[in-house]
């Protein structure tokens, strides 16, 4: 129960923190453990490179990923005028 906790404890601030520095951004997440899945679409990426995009993002993350909480991570960033799958 209490890693339960706090996988839902991580998933939330990863959330937040994601939401605090990206402007309109709809986030959708899966976590199994320490590997996740993140799904980001904001216009705030409009006119980046995919390379640029996914830096920025594990930027955010980097005290998470550092810190051994974020293993593994597969991002889809992308800006509201592409096609989401």
């Amino acid at each position: 129960m209490m890693a339960e906790i706090e996988v839902c404890r991580l998933m939330k601030e990863i959330i937040e923190k994601l939401k605090d520095n990206i402007p309109g951004v709809d986030v959708s997440a899966e976590q199994k453990g320490a590997h996740f899945k993140l799904k980001i679409i904001s216009d705030f990426f409009k006119g980046q490179s995919r390379l640029q995009r996914q830096r920025f993002v594990k930027g955010l993350l980097s005290p998470w990923i550092e810190s051994g909480e974020i293993h593994a991570l597969c991002l889809k960033v992308e800006d509201l005028g592409e096609n989401h799958e």
